[in-house]
């Protein structure tokens, strides 16, 4: 760092390129790690663009100390914080991935809108609800139990209800099916 990480972020604050590139190559190594372990797409532009954003809101007046220490432990937690979150919707993302990864019998990915009809006919007007919230709405379950009110625990338990319905329709025996249609009709 040849230059004070307190002078670059105040700099930045008018417009400074040269200040952002410098605050860019300073934190290379961990955005370049974090984005090795998210093994996503766009995910080191995602923390390129998160740690801009955070050094140009930085509450510089609010520092006791206006030293390299400080500020860069402050970009430091930003950064960790942001990889979390796009941790967590990476693996939510897998999660949907492979919930609904459901292959008929004859082997042939599900493709057609109407075999994803007949899935949700299998839920109950809560799961099917719940499901579409969490996967579709991209909600979670915090959100959604706040907005249900009822507990994260009820949430949760709905929905793998609800994925276990699917699963068992798509994957489980005869009988198992036939139980589910039979409650459906």
């Amino acid at each position: 760092m040849q230059k004070n990480l307190y002078e670059i972020a105040v700099k930045m604050r008018t417009g400074g390129e040269r200040e952002s590139l410098k605050l860019l190559s300073t934190f290379d190594p961990v955005i370049h790690k974090y984005g090795r372990l998210l093994n996503g797409e766009d995910t080191k532009q995602d923390l390129k663009l998160h740690l801009l954003k955070t050094a140009r809101k930085m509450p510089l007046e609010q520092f006791e100390e206006k030293n390299n220490k400080v500020i860069f432990s402050y970009l430091a937690k930003s950064l960790k914080y942001e990889f979390i979150r796009l941790s967590k919707k990476n693996s939510k993302k897998i999660e949907i991935e492979k919930a609904f990864e459901v292959k008929n019998v004859a082997g042939e990915a599900m493709n057609s809108e109407i075999e994803l009809l007949e899935m949700m006919e299998v839920l109950t007007a809560q799961e099917s609800f719940v499901i579409e919230c969490i996967y579709v709405n991209d909600l979670s379950t915090t959100e959604l139990a706040h907005y249900m009110k009822i507990s994260r625990q009820a949430v949760n338990q709905t929905k793998n209800r609800a994925l276990e319905k699917i699963k068992c329709l798509y994957f489980g025996h005869e009988k198992e099916k036939r139980k589910l249609s039979d409650s459906v009709q």
